[in-house]
């Protein structure tokens, strides 16, 4: 015997009894806007917009139905919306401004539980490219806190925040045991069968859900509220991007004030991801080496960063490093001689971008990730740490002061350099603090202590740097076979 259609053998029952009866079936029925819960956090009013002109203009008025969950709330009979956020708005405001409201069309689910309404949701939200980013971010974790575990100790790793969606989608692509976690084999079998399924289920890789719930987990909930996605690969002014967001929060991880900080200079300066990246790593360089003056001449202009350019009066004796001698091996030249530059430089700019210069062209020369430059072949004698200021030769550490690790750092960089020399009072100005500026014989006293602690422990370093004055470094690649090991 033919099973009867669920819609046709339940037409006459109410959606009360619907609801009571518990059983997963679908019926089209026209239910009124003001039973459907809002959520305004997942919703694009520019998209809400055109839906509404559409909806209107039209002979048919809404002719795509949304899709909602019933159920019971306080004896009252409510809707969540699994597909059509939008329309659902729409709809809501042409009725505040009409004396004959419509009703929604919808396709309504009943015996739908609160794991199956996320499923569906992140699966709908490809409809709307714009929120799609912060609409998974929030099913997702939701899809994962509703699941109803087998194992009690997996609820109760949820249950206290012990166990993140990330965890659980790294477990599964690693094919961990779950040990580090606190899991029992039993229960690590459970949660990655659960990721594998909800990867298909969503449409997504494993290791694509991982990367962007280690972000929303790390990021300020409101900025992952504010992403808006689809806007091409430069960018949009005024729009926190996915891209952007995973840049400042890889950066800055869990630092709520901070990412909010770089999110609106992102946006004021309409800055891309990549430079984005620049900027964060820079800003964590002069963190970690306590320059606060630095910190804040990033973030309230940081074109200083990612558009230097060279002063009208800079001369060839201030040169910090000549194009003519930059090889193409060495990527785009590092700089140029204003005489080769005025023709695109018509406006003057402040000495502060020109002397930021520097730090664009040093920073760009050192591997961006690189803190701890390795000082010969092997990789393990000898250690230049960016970060802690320390040079450690054979496991033997020598403190650096920041003055001369920051000196370090420059040599390291020209001797990647054709030239093998940089100049200029620049340097000074924008690397080292007043005492070291202000002091005639601060620069010697200086390098000469560097010199010292290098002969302790890179003797073949200390034989290639020389200082030819107060404003000048030099980098001698020698041809003369020495007994000190090679760089």
């Amino acid at each position: 015997m033919a099973t009867r259609n669920p819609e046709t053998r339940y037409a006459n029952y109410s959606a009360k009894d619907l609801i009571k009866r518990g059983e997963p079936l679908d019926r089209l029925e026209l239910i009124s806007v003001e039973s459907i819960i809002r959520e305004d956090d997942l919703i694009d009013t520019r998209r809400v917009e055109v839906l509404k002109k559409d909806i209107l203009r039209s002979t048919r008025g809404q002719v795509s139905p949304v899709a909602v969950r019933a159920r019971l709330e306080k004896g009252k009979i409510v809707y969540d919306v699994i597909d059509g956020f939008h329309r659902a708005e729409a709809i809501r405001l042409i009725n505040q401004s009409s004396e004959h409201p419509i009703m929604v069309k919808a396709t309504v689910l009943y015996g739908c539980n609160d794991e199956e309404l996320y499923d569906r949701r992140v699966v709908a939200a490809d409809n709307v490219k714009s929120i799609k980013f912060a609409r998974m971010a929030k099913w997702m974790t939701a899809s994962f806190k509703s699941r109803k575990w087998e194992h009690q100790g997996i609820t109760s790793l949820v249950k206290n925040g012990d166990l993140t969606l990330s965890q659980v989608f790294s477990l599964a692509m690693e094919d961990g045991s779950g040990k580090i976690l606190g899991l029992t084999l039993a229960e690590s079998a459970e949660l990655k069968d659960w990721a594998l399924s909800k990867a298909e289920i969503w449409g997504r890789t494993v290791g694509s859900i991982m990367m962007d719930m280690r972000t929303i987990e790390q990021a300020a909930p409101d900025l992952v509220l504010r992403v808006r996605t689809g806007v091409g690969s430069k960018g949009e002014r005024g729009v926190l991007t996915q891209a952007r967001l995973h840049v400042i929060v890889e950066a800055f991880p869990g630092e709520w004030e901070l990412q909010r900080k770089f999110v609106e200079v992102a946006i004021k300066h309409n800055i891309v991801a990549k430079d984005l990246g620049d900027l964060a790593f820079s800003y964590n360089v002069y963190r970690k080496a306590r320059d606060e003056k630095s910190m804040k001449a990033l973030l309230s202009n940081p074109d200083i960063l990612l558009h230097p350019k060279p002063r009208q009066e800079i001369t060839a004796s201030q040169t910090i490093f000549d194009a003519k001698t930059a090889t193409k091996k060495e990527g785009i030249p590092l700089s140029l001689r204003f005489t080769e530059l005025r023709n695109n430089h018509s406006r003057p700019v402040t000495s502060n971008q020109a002397l930021a210069s520097v730090t664009k062209l040093l920073l760009s020369m050192v591997e961006q990730r690189a803190f701890s430059l390795p000082l010969s072949p092997d990789k393990t004698t000898t250690i230049f740490n960016l970060v802690t200021q320390t040079i450690t030769h054979r496991r033997q550490e020598t403190p650096l002061t920041v003055s001369e690790a920051r000196m370090l750092f420059i040599l390291l960089a020209i001797s990647k350099h054709a030239q093998k020399r940089i100049t200029g009072e620049s340097l000074i100005n924008w690397f080292f603090p007043p005492d070291v500026q202000d002091s005639k014989n601060s620069w010697q006293i200086l390098f000469n202590s560097l010199k010292a602690k290098l002969h302790e422990v890179a003797p073949h370093l200390a034989e290639k740097i020389n200082l030819a004055n107060k404003y000048s470094l030099t980098w001698i690649d020698t041809k003369e076979k020495t007994t000190s090991e090679p760089v």
